[in-house]
Parts: structure tokens; sequence; C-alpha cells
């Protein structure tokens, strides 16, 4: 049987905060984080990770639309620069 090497979490997973924005007065409160676990650049990270933090934090569709991510460091982030 093949050793097989378990990737250390810290370096694994990014984290990536989750924001509700008030449009009215412009501010962002942060809500949460989630993890990126992905290895890789892939197509649709900042959609997939927009999507997953709006089922774990949105109750309605109004806070579903008020829901949103930052992508520091993450590869998401060169996803929306495309």
């Amino acid at each position: 049987m093949e050793a097989v090497a378990i990737p250390d979490r810290k370096t694994s997973a990014r984290e990536v905060h989750v924001y509700r924005v008030d449009y009215l007065t412009g501010k962002k409160f942060h809500i949460g984080m989630i993890e990126e676990r992905r290895r890789s650049d892939r197509k649709d990270n900042g959609i997939g990770l927009l999507k997953l933090a709006r089922q774990k934090f949105a109750a309605s569709p109004d806070e579903a639309f008020r829901t949103i991510v930052s992508f520091e460091s993450s590869f998401a982030l060169r996803d929306l620069i495309k």
C-alpha cells in the first residue's frame, strides 16, 4: 500500500469572508466565512463560492441578493478579473 500525504488544513484551504451589504448606506457587515478547498484554479470558482455563501447565510431572496464574498486570497479572484 502506498503512503499518501495528508495536506495541512491551514495550507490547503483559504478562508473567504462573507458580507451582507446595506445598499442604502454602502456599508458591509461581516457575517461569516467559508473555505475554498480547491487546490487549483477552475473555471467557476467565484460563482461557486458565491452560491455556497448564499445557501449557507441567506434566509430569503433579499438576503441572498445582499450577500457578497471577498476574494483577497483565493483562486476565485482571477475568475472575476478575466
